[in-house]
């Protein structure tokens, strides 16, 4: 089903071969045929580029039906000026798509998928604690034989990590999952993406429960840490990747390898050799550049759902933004992207759309990421002027005094989201919509959609 997802329509080989091939008839001196081919293929490319796509705001296509959006493929050209002005003029002979500037958002459109929620109910989650080693038992490699013989005898307490936790991300959300050192951030973003099973209460991928098998075809997971072959290049691991995961014609997969290469704005490194730490003076691409390259290895399969372990560790102010671009356009074309977050700057967290907050495994927090500031004043816990929000209330839920003062701050915030937070959600909601209905009041639109839906109901009695 992936493979034939991303099988485009006609592939940029194809076309870079008939431009090479009017281009060997102009040679011959038949200016008029190789005029005529190249507008031939330029037609041919308007038409595939305008079937189907139109450009709108944030990089968004509208939405297709699944046999529209697996004839299309995952990945590929807008209907531009530029190609409007092709009609009339010789197609460039490079199957090689022009370089983006570095940084700059990337003017190739991302194609929508499947469109799957996830939701999950009562999710709780035990496990042991290792016992602390001192003194010669604590040094390594002593120290990592004891624990891997502990967890084989399943010695040591439990401990509650995760205590009952419900929620719901939709199509088109890009969810914060936040809390502090130790909240369950990491082990619930593994329960929902299958890895981790051993718990109680129920995981939905739209409406299914699904085993880790299914669910990785419908999903993908980003680590935290970078693992890459480091002596090849961009482009080469790109090759792999699709290669390994596709049944694609080798023309098909160069098409494919050079659309991503611009949409996640690789197109500057794609010859340079990815790097690691083995290569010494050979550094390699940055930070920033490996994470979007993490990214475009798991999109390859045009996934419904993303899974990202804190994409921004360990980079710097601007590469997590442009990472967290990346990702919201990703959410724009209809995926459900959950990523957990670790003291994310401003302009990271107005990426998010939602926001869940957890502490001591308990929900404190779910739902808009504007209602967030306002919920926490309700409780008490007003934001002061010119404060990072993300940085309050990862400050609220922690303390300095303790475990068990943390956990009673845990307990206090959860047992106020279960008595006002859940109903001050549903009014949030509410006074949403009612904006929204007065702002199309406003612009004579609601009545226009009023007089189309009776209209419609009237001819369906009628019928």
């Amino acid at each position: 089903m992936a493979d034939s997802a991303l099988a485009p329509q006609e592939s940029a080989g194809t076309v870079a071969a008939d431009n090479a091939a009017s281009s060997r008839e102009g040679g011959r001196g038949t200016s008029g045929a190789h005029g005529q081919g190249a507008r031939a293929t330029a037609e041919r490319r308007l038409s595939l580029d305008g079937a189907t796509a139109e450009p709108s705001s944030g990089g968004a296509l509208r939405p297709q039906s699944d046999a529209d959006m697996l004839e299309r493929g995952l990945l590929g050209a807008s209907a531009s000026p530029e190609a409007a002005a092709c009609k009339d003029e010789a197609v460039d002979n490079s199957p090689r798509p022009r370089k983006e500037k570095e940084g700059a958002p990337c003017s190739e459109p991302l194609r929508r998928c499947r469109e799957i929620g996830v939701s999950w109910t009562d999710i709780s989650f035990e496990a042991r604690v290792r016992r602390p080693r001192t003194g010669i038992l604590g040094t390594p490699p002593l120290c990592d034989v004891l624990n891997a013989l502990d967890s084989l005898t399943q010695k040591g307490p439990l401990k509650k990590i995760l205590c009952g936790v419900s929620g719901e991300v939709l199509p088109g959300d890009m969810v914060a999952l936040m809390g502090a050192s130790g909240a369950g951030k990491s082990t619930l973003l593994n329960i929902l993406s299958r890895y981790l099973r051993e718990t109680s209460g129920t995981v939905k991928y739209g409406d299914a429960q699904l085993e880790l098998k299914e669910a990785k075809k419908v999903s993908c997971f980003i680590q935290q840490e970078d693992l890459f072959n480091g002596f090849i290049t961009v482009r080469e691991h790109l090759q792999c990747i699709v290669r390994l995961r596709t049944t694609l014609p080798p023309k098909e997969r160069e098409a494919l390898v050079d659309r991503l290469l611009v949409a996640f704005e690789l197109s500057k490194a794609a010859d340079t050799c990815i790097g690691n730490l083995q290569m010494g003076a050979r550094r390699g691409i940055s930070g920033g550049e490996k994470k979007r390259l993490s990214v475009a290895t798991e999109i390859v399969t045009n996934p419904s759902i993303i899974f990202a372990d804190e994409p921004t560790t360990g980079l710097d102010s601007f590469m997590a933004e442009a990472v967290m671009t990346v990702l919201e356009r990703l959410a724009q074309n209809g995926r459900s992207i959950i990523c957990t977050i670790h003291q994310p700057s401003t302009t990271v967290f107005e990426k998010f759309n939602k926001v869940i907050l957890l502490a001591e495994g308990r929900m404190v927090f779910a739902g808009d990421r504007l209602a967030l500031p306002v919920y926490f004043a309700r409780v008490g816990k007003s934001i002061p002027p010119y404060t990072s929000v993300a940085d309050f209330v990862i400050d609220v839920l922690s303390s300095s005094e303790g475990a068990e003062a943390t956990l009673q701050i845990a307990e206090k915030m959860h047992a106020a989201w279960i008595n006002t937070g859940v109903p001050f959600m549903r009014d949030w909601h509410e006074s949403l919509r009612e904006q929204y209905i007065q702002r199309l009041q406003s612009e004579g639109v609601a009545d226009k959609v009023r007089e189309a839906t009776e209209s419609c109901m009237r001819a369906a009695l009628s019928s």
